[in-house]
């Protein structure tokens, strides 16, 4: 009957730790994975910025090639105004 006791005594603590064991294990789960979660949401965040810096710069270069369209098409007609003029 002692021995039994001892037993029983022994194994409860040995759930306790188990126990315990088990819940840092979960806890140490939880904040790791709220940490990935946070650095998931940062990331999206760079993402989404460099999409919206990359539209941006697509926009400044389209507006750059139509300046450049007028200025080729303003050198055409300056050309043609000045072999006009000479003749």
């Amino acid at each position: 009957m002692q021995s039994q006791r001892e037993a029983i005594v022994r194994l409860s603590g040995e759930k306790k730790e188990l126990a315990e064991e088990a819940h840092r294990a979960r806890v140490a789960f939880e904040k790791k994975e709220n940490e990935y979660v946070e650095r998931i949401a940062k990331l999206e965040d760079l993402a989404k910025q460099k999409v919206a810096d990359c539209e941006a710069a697509e926009r400044l270069l389209e507006e750059k090639v139509a300046e450049c369209k007028a200025s080729e098409l303003l050198v055409e007609e300056v050309s043609v105004d000045c072999k006009l003029r000479i003749r």
